[in-house]
């Protein structure tokens, strides 16, 4: 009998566009049988209070998947393939005190009736941890202030930022420009700033298309390079077992460990 991988559903922030990014990341690193649904968020800005916001707008999609369930009965084969609910936004996801994306998790449990409610912080968090992290470089698209959330956030969770560079933009606080970035000029920008006193880059946000630079970045710089898309795909393939088989090792030594 053929494995059941089961369904995966998840909420992107961002321009409705934005979300392309992560989904497409996941399809190249997850097993193809495991089901993806998912859904967009718009913000009008990538500032911290809308990242703050943004806890409010993913509660409405994750109760459809319980409401359907309660409608229909548990028994309904094509609603009980609902393992987990990843809320896809890194900084959205840590735009709170330390904690805060251990509460959207439960939050995304409780609305959703799933077994894994999962955040990117959360599997970036498990990620440091597991490649044993003591010092971070961080490339970014943010605004200052939202990148400043995000140093406080990890330093406070036990890793160090030796230091986080914002990615140049023409509207900081413009999503829309962050997915059309140049994967190459990331590359360059991030070799170029990379702070050699850190033990790991770290490239933020989910909608920076830069799962084809991870391992070359690691080839220059000789330190594990982790991506937002990367470390939540790991983590969700570590929970359900749906690594896409023969295909996540080239997307960088994160892959080579288990989850810690």
């Amino acid at each position: 009998m053929s494995k059941c991988y089961g369904e995966l559903g998840i909420v992107a922030i961002g321009t409705g566009l934005a979300c392309d990014t992560d989904v497409h990341d996941f399809h190249r690193l997850l097993h193809p049988d495991l089901l993806i649904s998912t859904s967009g968020r718009l913000i009008e800005g990538i500032s911290l209070d809308e990242q703050k916001a943004a806890r409010y707008k993913i509660n409405g999609f994750f109760s459809e998947y319980k409401v359907l369930k309660e409608r229909f009965g548990k028994d309904a084969s094509t609603l009980m393939r609902l393992r987990a609910c990843l809320f896809s936004c890194t900084s959205a996801s840590l735009a709170g005190p330390m904690g805060y994306d251990q509460e959207l998790c439960r939050e995304i449990e409780e609305v959703s009736g799933c077994e894994h409610g999962l955040t990117t912080t959360t599997a970036v968090l498990a990620a440091f941890r597991t490649m044993g992290v003591r010092g971070l470089s961080i490339v970014t698209p943010y605004p200052d202030e939202v990148a400043d959330q995000e140093r406080i956030y990890f330093e406070q969770a036990g890793f160090p930022c030796v230091n986080i560079n914002n990615l140049p933009s023409p509207d900081v606080i413009n999503p829309f420009w962050i997915m059309h970035q140049d994967p190459e000029f990331i590359k360059r920008f991030a070799i170029e700033h990379f702070d050699e006193r850190a033990d790991c880059l770290f490239l933020s946000c989910t909608g920076l298309c830069v799962l084809d630079i991870i391992k070359p970045l690691e080839d220059e710089l000789g330190v594990p390079v982790l991506t937002s898309n990367q470390c939540a795909a790991w983590y969700i393939g570590e929970i359900l077992d749906a690594i896409r088989p023969g295909n996540a090792a080239q997307y960088g030594c994160l892959f080579d460990h288990r989850l810690s």
